[in-house]
């Protein structure tokens, strides 16, 4: 366990190395003199605008923790002090909520040597944004009522309303197993082993579907059959056009699953789309 810490930290410290490296050679290229002039700037600044600066750093920090644990964990609180600083220059708050900052730090990551040995990265970002925004929206309420249109309508004017929670993501790694592997859980044995052998698979394509359950996020990996199907499903298909184009697909056993998971509201025609 000792070892596993000490990996942690030399990894952390390298990536703190990597941001401080790139943060260096941005400030480089805008000149000597352009940078003499804003650190001038920056030690005549009033003591009131630094402390407000400060602050701003720290809440943005803060948010950024809370919208990427994940991240945090791998990369550090130093590191991800760094990247947070650099995504206020990049995407200024502006909304009044930081709850709806942060969406940027995937993009952030991506123009960083960070994934050069962590090419995961981009894609956990991309992930914990989607559990954010997922855990954010309302849990669907299932009108029971309307299942009865599956026996009453014509399947090529039925649709199905998804919950606005619901999302799919699809990536070349194991995005799951590696949020799992950074959980502050006891139910962690086999998990390493289990997360070594799916990231030396080559070619792999992992697809997910992510919701809102309580305000809390949750995440499931699906086929890719499945992923196809609530994907075009998204785009507006109907539901003989959704069978049409994915016969074999198991929609008995995805109702069954949806249901539970409150992955959809209702189901409606082209006559009743509210």
């Amino acid at each position: 366990m000792s070892h596993n810490r000490r990996a942690l930290a030399l990894r952390q410290q390298g990536l703190v190395a990597s941001i401080m490296d790139f943060e260096t050679s941005e400030r480089d290229s805008l000149g000597d003199l352009q940078l003499h002039t804003r650190n001038s700037h920056e030690h005549n600044l009033p003591v009131r605008v630094s402390i407000y600066q400060n602050n701003l750093k720290a809440i943005a920090n803060r948010a950024l923790n809370i919208c990427y644990p994940v991240i945090t964990k791998m990369v550090g609180d130093t590191a991800m002090g760094l990247l947070s600083q650099k995504l206020l220059q990049r995407e200024p708050f502006t909304t009044g909520d930081w709850g709806e900052w942060g969406s940027q730090l995937a993009a952030l990551i991506a123009s960083t040597p960070l994934t050069e040995g962590y090419p995961f990265l981009i894609d956990v970002a991309h992930f914990e944004w989607i559990r954010h925004q997922s855990s954010r929206d309302k849990v669907a309420i299932i009108d029971a009522d309307s299942l009865t249109l599956l026996e009453q309508s014509d399947l090529n004017s039925l649709y199905i309303k998804l919950s606005d929670s619901v999302r799919t993501f699809a990536s070349d790694f194991p995005l799951d197993t590696l949020w799992q592997v950074h959980q502050d859980s006891e139910d962690q044995k086999g998990l390493v082993p289990k997360l070594r052998r799916e990231l030396e698979k080559s070619g792999e394509q992992y697809y997910f579907v992510v919701s809102s359950a309580q305000f809390q996020a949750q995440h499931q990996r699906i086929s890719r059959e499945e992923y196809l199907w609530i994907t075009s499903l998204a785009e507006g298909l109907s539901l003989y056009e959704l069978l049409t184009q994915f016969p074999v697909f198991d929609f008995p056993a995805w109702l069954k699953r949806s249901i539970e998971n409150r992955h959809f509201s209702h189901f409606y025609t082209t006559r009743n789309s509210d």
